[in-house]
């Protein structure tokens, strides 16, 4: 069975050659010559799968363990149903505006539901599983010492009755942030 776990162990080198006929070293050096590192992970899967006829679980492993291995950012969530994106310029600094994202205290004292950090790149963006199965990445800019942008992209919803809600839940809880921060 496939494991989706991104292993790059020998154990995981051994399963990947019996699979696809090429070690993590080989994909890596065939990715980079095909300039790979400029794509997103699923279009780079989509690649590997066409052109090697391989698949698409082991496509999308190795399209994984290529950009794991090589320190990219996840570029590419799977998207199903609508989304919603929302910006704000908050008067706070950066620092202060992220901590209000991930301290549980700062957290609960404006945000009214559960929110599961699923990876942090610390002064630039924060990516949150919400509620089933959708997605939240915050992304923040820094516009001077004491002021800021969030961008906010909240993705995975499912119908247009639960987008227009997300609407007015983003809009009273980015309100009720920036009220936090600001007032620090």
């Amino acid at each position: 069975m496939f494991d989706n776990s991104i292993d790059l162990s020998q154990s995981s080198n051994e399963s990947l050659k019996i699979a696809t006929g090429k070690d993590w070293l080989e994909w890596i050096l065939i990715l980079d010559a095909a300039l790979a590192f400029d794509l997103k992970k699923d279009q780079i899967a989509a690649r590997i799968q066409a052109k090697y006829k391989l698949e698409h679980a082991w496509a999308v492993k190795i399209a994984d363990g290529y950009s794991e291995a090589m320190g990219l950012e996840d570029k590419t969530i799977k998207l199903t149903g609508s989304e919603l994106t929302v910006t704000l310029t908050i008067n706070a600094s950066l620092q202060l505006v992220e901590q209000a994202f991930i301290e549980p205290a700062l957290l609960s004292s404006w945000f009214r539901e559960n929110l599961s950090l699923v990876k942090r790149n610390p002064g630039k963006n924060l990516r949150f599983d919400f509620r089933a199965n959708e997605l939240i990445t915050v992304n923040f800019f820094a516009k001077g010492p004491a002021k800021c942008q969030v961008g906010l992209n909240h993705s995975r919803i499912t119908d247009e009755e639960a987008l227009e809600e997300r609407k007015t839940f983003w809009k009273e809880s980015l309100s009720d942030l920036a009220s936090l921060v600001e007032k620090s």
